[in-house]
């Protein structure tokens, strides 16, 4: 039966644990954790580990607001693994972030259902991000810019981390331990190959446990963006 466990560790991030002495050498369970406080319009990264488990399991995750589920994410994990929530814009206020491992219990895997409560809250750091253009050509270089300020605008000189997704899902380039060189400003740029995958991509950008995107795209020679129409 899934088993509901209290917070186990307070701080940035809020955890969900729970360990069981199933079998006598191997201690099964998981641990949960995500930011404390939400972001509205953010998408935020869930982490999920499960201990000694050897077959996949089928995570969920819901945001409720006054018993309305206003965001869903799921994957799957066999070790440990990130599940992305959008947080809607708009919102304020206390949630209920609730977890289940498994919820068919159909399903093969470890089976836990767990929830907290987390602070929606608009306050804090931002991360803005600026291409050159919105649409790229074989061979071009994307310029980059990152923005950090604070809720009042105030430059934010944090670390940052940076990377590029194709339409395929593929990582084209990363950036780590990225550091402003002034006014919360970062700089990148890549060059495009002469044979990209055309479609739409995506910049992300990770700071203090909170992710930020923005997307561009790529087009063939001789295609038109809509806005160019």
């Amino acid at each position: 039966m899934p088993r509901k466990e209290p917070g186990c560790a307070w701080g940035v991030l809020l955890t969900l644990c729970s360990l069981s002495a199933a079998q006598p050498r191997e201690r099964q369970g998981y641990l949960i954790a995500a930011p404390s406080v939400f972001r509205p319009g953010v998408e935020e990264a869930i982490s999920v580990t499960i201990f000694n488990c050897v077959k996949e399991t089928t995570v969920q995750i819901q945001l409720v607001v006054k018993g309305e589920t206003v965001s869903r994410g799921h994957g799957t994990v066999l070790d440990k693994g990130t599940i992305k929530l959008k947080v809607p814009s708009g919102l304020r206020g206390q949630a209920h972030l609730k977890v289940w491992g498994n919820r068919h219990l159909a399903e093969e895997g470890y089976i836990f259902h767990n929830y907290t409560t987390v602070t929606i809250d608009s306050k804090g750091s931002s991360v803005f991000i600026q291409t050159d253009k919105p649409v790229y050509k074989p061979k071009q270089k994307v310029l980059i810019n990152l923005f950090m300020v604070t809720s009042d605008l105030r430059p934010v000189n944090d670390r940052i981390e940076a990377y590029v997704v194709d339409p395929r899902g593929s990582r084209m380039i990363e950036w780590s331990n990225l550091k402003p060189f002034c006014c919360g400003i970062v700089n990148m740029s890549f060059p495009l190959s002469d044979q990209p995958v055309f479609g739409e991509w995506l910049i992300f950008a990770e700071m203090q446990g909170h992710t930020y995107n923005k997307s561009f795209e790529v087009q063939k020679y001789g295609e038109l963006y809509p806005n160019q129409l």
